[in-house]
């Protein structure tokens, strides 16, 4: 299973989600913002997938996931919209 790191501003959103990906097995770090998703990417955290929001304020998802492949080429990423 994977690594993901859950980038969502919308508590109940993130709270939903996360339980899905935990109860398929994977292992889920969650952000309340794009700039704490970013952090946690340049603290070292050893994601594989960065699942994020795109509308987020300061930093939106789009910005957050050119900012994190541009630290980590091979993460993957997804893109959610609600």
């Amino acid at each position: 299973m994977a690594r993901i790191l859950l980038a969502d501003d919308d508590a109940a959103a993130r709270e939903i989600i996360a339980r899905a990906l935990l109860a398929d097995g994977h292992t889920v770090e969650v952000a309340q913002d794009g700039q704490e998703a970013l952090l946690r990417v340049e603290a070292g955290s050893g994601v594989e997938v960065l699942l994020t929001d795109v509308q987020m304020p300061g930093l939106d998802g789009v910005a957050l996931a050119r900012r994190v492949v541009s630290l980590r080429p091979a993460i993957r990423v997804v893109l959610l919209s609600g």
